[in-house]
């Protein structure tokens, strides 16, 4: 090609015909500018296809961590509503009036309502993407605005975990220590299985619940933390909510 261009502007030389020559040069820059044109625009093709992948890449990375955590929230949303509603049925039999409710009974909410989860979603590579500004790269802005607001609503969530532990073992169990028989309560019965250990074998005090189903004090502890798990309970739906959200916006990018 370049020895064609090279004959044509010999053979306009030797002719002396200057138009024709000037018309030649102008016509050759033009498609060495042409040229250049398609080649930046092939490059920038090629830029923005491995631009495009690493986008779906990282869409499908949030998207598995996402219904990861989804799938584990409501796990525990489950096991806090039942809590939850064991602290109910508790509250209800605490009475002026002793109503003689079997031992075994109360053991049974005290246990259902003492072991509540806590959320702890995996965040690693979510926190990774955010950090390492690869965020930057998703293009729909509606969900990089979502998925950069992960921590702030993790973060609301996780105060109101604090408010109710620092309640339930710093006031709930200590007041338990004191009036009730810890030891037969059934807490975490699992662990024994699973971690090959021999249960610890029950108490040979026997519990005497009047004083504690009778008394004001501890029907306020229990409400009280009642209270503090319908607000983990309004975090853990709003967290279901954003998660949900976020997971339909990821599926609606990713091709």
């Amino acid at each position: 090609m370049l020895k064609f261009f090279r004959a044509i502007r010999q053979k306009l030389i030797k002719e002396d015909n200057l138009k024709k020559y000037l018309i030649y040069a102008i016509g050759e820059i033009l498609l060495v500018v042409i040229g250049i044109l398609i080649a930046l625009q092939i490059n920038n093709w090629n830029e923005n296809r491995k631009e495009l992948a690493k986008e779906q890449l990282i869409l499908q990375s949030l998207e598995n961590n996402l219904v990861f955590n989804l799938q584990e929230l409501k796990t525990t949303l489950e096991s806090t509503i039942e809590g939850y509603n064991a602290t109910l049925q508790l509250l209800e039999s605490i009475k002026p009036e002793y109503s003689n409710t079997k031992i075994f009974v109360i053991d049974s909410l005290l246990a259902i309502m003492l072991k509540y989860y806590t959320y702890d979603p995996a965040t690693g590579a979510l926190e990774e993407i955010i950090n390492s500004g690869e965020l930057n790269i998703i293009q729909n802005e509606n969900l990089k605005t979502q998925v950069s607001n992960w921590s702030s609503v993790i973060s609301d969530a996780r105060k109101n975990l604090d408010i109710a532990d620092d309640h339930l073992y710093n006031v709930l169990i200590v007041y338990l220590m004191e009036n009730s028989n810890l030891r037969n309560i059934p807490r975490q019965m699992h662990l024994f299985e699973k971690l090959r250990l021999s249960k610890i074998p029950p108490s040979n005090f026997t519990a005497d619940y009047k004083s504690l189903l009778t008394s004001l004090k501890f029907e306020n502890f229990v409400n009280q933390h009642a209270w503090n798990l319908i607000w983990i309970i309004n975090e853990y739906s709003n967290i279901q909510s954003y998660l949900e959200t976020t997971i339909n916006l990821l599926e609606a990018e990713i091709k």
